[in-house]
C-alpha cells in the first residue's frame, strides 16, 4: 500500500477523489497538516496505529523556485534538502516515484522543504545539480518519519506558483496561522493574512480563480496517477 500524505484539506480531498474516480484499492491518503512537525506528528500516529505501507508520498502543491518550470506542471523530487535556522541540509532517503518515460510525465527536480513559504523572496534559485528547484512545506518532516521506519519515500507534486506567477504576500501570515499550536499565534497571523488579502482584491481573486483551476486539475491529474501506482502498492 502507498500512503499519500497532503498538507491541507484541499489538496488531499482533491487526492482522495482522484483516488476513487480510478478505482485504486492500494493508494492511501492521509491529511497531515501544514508544516514539517504537523505533517511528521501526523504521519508517526499513523504510521503507530495502522498498516506499514511500501512506500510514503508527499503530494498536493509545490512552488517552482527557479524557472523552466511550468505552472500546473508535476514535478518529481530527485534530491531533497531542509531549509531550517539558516542552515540547508540533504536528506538522503528521498527515491524518484516515476521512471524516466513513464505514462505520466513528471519534472525531475530538487526540492527545498522549509518551515515557511518559499517564494519571490527566497535567496534559493538553484542547487547545482542543473536540475530545477522548488519548495514546499512538508516533505523534510515526512521523509523523517519514513526513515525512520525504513519505509521507501517519494515526492511527487503539482507547482502551483512561479517566479513569473508567484503567489500573493498575503498567503504567508495566513501560512504561518496554519503551522502555529497554540491559539493566539493562530489568530494574530490570521488577522494579519485577512487585512492584508483585503488590501489586494485583485490579487485574492486572482488567487481563488488560479486555486479553483489548479485543484481541479490536481483530483483530474491524480486519477491519473493513481491508476498508474495502484499496482506498485
Amino acid at each position: 500500500m502507498l500512503l499519500v500524505c497532503a498538507a491541507t484539506k484541499t489538496e488531499h480531498d482533491a487526492c482522495a477523489a482522484g483516488i476513487r474516480d480510478a478505482g485504486a484499492r492500494n493508494l492511501e491518503p492521509l491529511l497531515v497538516g501544514v508544516g514539517p512537525a504537523r505533517a511528521a506528528r501526523r504521519l508517526r500516529e499513523r504510521l503507530d496505529n495502522g498498516t506499514i505501507p511500501t512506500r510514503v508520498v508527499s503530494t498536493g502543491f509545490a512552488g517552482a523556485l527557479s524557472g523552466g518550470v511550468p505552472l500546473g506542471g508535476w514535478i518529481c523530487a530527485h534530491a531533497l534538502f531542509e531549509w531550517k535556522d539558516g542552515t540547508l541540509t540533504s536528506i538522503a532517503n528521498v527515491s524518484p516515484l516515476l521512471a524516466a518515460g513513464s505514462a505520466f510525465e513528471c519534472l525531475a527536480c530538487d526540492l527545498i522543504s522549509a518551515d515557511q513559504l518559499l517564494g519571490r523572496d527566497s535567496q534559493f534559485r538553484e542547487l547545482g545539480s542543473g536540475r530545477p528547484l522548488v519548495a514546499d512545506m512538508e516533505s523534510a518532516g515526512l521523509a523523517r518519519e519514513a526513515a525512520a521506519r525504513s519505509v521507501a519515500f517519494s515526492v511527487v507534486r503539482l507547482v502551483s506558483d512561479t517566479p513569473e506567477h508567484p503567489l500573493p504576500k498575503f498567503l504567508e501570515p495566513f501560512t504561518a496561522a496554519m503551522t502555529r499550536s497554540d491559539a493566539w499565534s493562530r489568530a494574530s497571523f490570521a488577522a494579519r493574512g485577512v487585512a492584508s488579502s483585503l488590501a489586494d482584491p485583485l490579487g485574492l481573486a486572482r488567487l481563488l480563480s488560479t486555486g479553483h483551476r489548479l485543484t481541479k486539475q490536481l483530483r483530474a491529474d491524480f486519477a491519473q496517477l493513481a491508476e498508474w501506482l495502484d499496482p506498485l502498492g
